[in-house]
């Protein structure tokens, strides 16, 4: 009962924090931080940088890195048929991964293992917590939404009971 309770009040705790957090930054803004940043170390890391890849090569690592698989055949074809630059097609193809369920089933698994370290189901069902991760992976929601979702959840609603699996099972 007293870990209940302490559990209880730490979640009114980071919920009442967390709705005072300002709104995440544009992404695009963060992403030409991250551009400046690289740029000024590109000369360290020039002379040890891999050349490109072809494109035969980029697809099958960029679909096994997004989706857990390898590109099929006709998929790879198609791609290599494509007679715009790399420059200009790798980015469509990365796109299309992200978009795909593949995508979003290879990040179910990767969160159920980052957050539940593969732990037993012992209180919400294992299916009904990756089915949440999985709806959440494809709807691409940020960090700081899934957090918010996980830890400000105390798994008394049956809707929103899978979320609060992090809680009742670690």
């Amino acid at each position: 009962m007293r870990a209940s309770f302490r559990i209880l009040i730490v979640a009114v705790g980071v919920a009442q924090a967390m709705s005072s957090l300002p709104a995440a930054e544009k992404p695009g803004e963060l992403a030409k931080q991250i551009d400046r940043l690289i740029e000024t170390a590109l000369p360290e890391f020039e002379s040890h940088a891999s050349p490109l890849c072809s494109d035969a090569e980029f697809l099958r690592r960029v679909t096994l890195d997004l989706t857990a698989t390898i590109p099929s055949s006709d998929r790879t074809r198609h791609f290599l048929a494509d007679s715009r630059p790399s420059a200009e097609k790798r980015p469509d193809a990365i796109q299309r991964l992200l978009s795909s369920p593949a995508h979003g089933r290879r990040m179910q698994y990767l969160l159920d293992w980052i957050l539940m370290e593969r732990r037993s189901s012992e209180n919400v069902a294992s299916a009904q917590w990756q089915s949440y991760l999985r709806k959440a992976a494809s709807e691409n929601r940020s960090w700081d939404q899934l957090a918010r979702e996980i830890l400000v959840n105390g798994g008394a609603d049956a809707k929103t009971r899978p979320r609060a699996r992090f809680y009742l099972d670690r």
